[in-house]
């Protein structure tokens, strides 16, 4: 059983690399994730604070131009202030040494903010960050897309009236959906590792640009990229279900997406009035606010102690994955039982 549903998967895998729409999804996130980043490397290391310096005028003799001395902090810390300020003049040395305190007490706060800006450029640009980033830049749009995608490519079955042909040669229905959604969540994998690897790429690039480590040395961020990359084949799950749902209720592509965007946008627009209306609990039963929820918190215990861990726990991440868990298996059976008990018609035509 599960090797002729493997068996089918890679004969719709093979289906899927045919047609131009996976790849169009492919470009379109590509583009938009290679735009964000190189926006927010362009952003953040131009306007990453530089060091900061004194700049001592020294009058110009007769014939001469006036020529200026510049003294950094690491001028200061290195003790090489003296030495720069030999050709001022008396008259004006002393004021110079009062700018070069005046800089002094300023330097800790310098130091301060040129490092929180060059963490805030590396956590964005610099890898392991960087793949997490990339990955939030367009988790938003990659659901769409995927809603899209599955919805057109099952749809596409009932358009071109290819499930007769498909049935008699064997093939029983659950099996060929089965093979559809997991063909799909297996492409949608691969565009995010694809998508993953682009980034690893840009910010090797980025390093290179800018003179920072290939690899900063924060080793934690590589494990919340692997949760971020989980988290977003997670929430894909129960759309491609609910997709191929609406799409097998009304035996039509473009109206399975349809649906399912109406579906998606009026949860989204409409949990808050529904909780004022109603109960604060209505968002913990949609979809929608649950995925939105598992797509922004961190996977890490509350920092409180005592027996309100467990309760915080399952408030904040069992809740949602049950509740997509519900959604995917319940949308998932009523698909099955709707696709077994129809009749296979001929070419529709959209």
């Amino acid at each position: 059983m599960i090797r002729r549903i493997l068996h089918l998967t890679r004969w719709e895998l093979f289906k899927l690399r045919r047609l131009r729409m996976p790849w169009i999804i492919l470009a379109v996130l590509v583009m938009l994730n290679q735009i964000y980043f190189w926006v927010a490397y362009t952003t953040m290391y131009d306007s990453a604070p530089a060091d900061q310096y004194v700049v001592v005028s020294v009058p110009a003799n007769a014939g001469e131009e006036e020529s200026v001395i510049r003294v950094s902090c690491d001028d200061i810390e290195d003790g090489t202030v003296d030495s720069l300020l030999t050709d001022v003049p008396d008259e004006f040395r002393e004021q110079a040494r009062q700018e070069v305190e005046t800089l002094r007490e300023r330097c800790p706060e310098i130091r301060d903010q040129f490092e929180t800006g060059r963490q805030r450029f590396a956590n964005h640009c610099i890898l392991p960050g960087s793949l997490a980033n990339g990955l939030k830049s367009v988790k938003d749009t990659v659901l769409v897309l995927v809603i899209i995608l599955a919805a057109s490519f099952f749809g596409r079955e009932y358009t071109l009236g290819t499930f007769r042909p498909v049935m008699s040669r064997g093939v029983r229905r659950w099996e060929f959906l089965g093979a559809k959604a997991l063909s799909i969540a297996l492409t949608s994998g691969a565009g995010l590792l694809i998508l993953s690897l682009v980034v690893v790429v840009s910010s090797l690039v980025a390093a290179l640009l800018t003179g920072e480590d290939l690899i900063t040395a924060d080793a934690g961020q590589w494990s919340s990229a692997a949760v971020l990359f989980g988290k977003v084949i997670c929430i894909l799950l129960p759309y491609i279900v609910v997709s191929l749902f609406f799409t097998v209720l009304t035996s039509s592509g473009t109206a399975g997406v349809s649906i399912t965007l109406v579906h998606l946008l009026f949860e989204i627009l409409t949990v808050n009035p529904l909780i004022a209306l109603f109960s604060p609990n209505v968002g913990d039963y949609m979809l929608a606010p649950n995925v939105m929820m598992v797509s922004q918190i961190d996977f890490v215990l509350p920092a409180n102690e005592g027996a309100s861990v467990f309760a915080s726990f399952v408030d904040l991440y069992l809740n949602p994955l049950l509740v997509m868990f519900a959604y995917t298996v319940v949308t998932g059976a009523a698909a099955f039982w709707l696709f077994l008990r129809r009749d296979v018609t001929g070419p529709r035509g959209e």
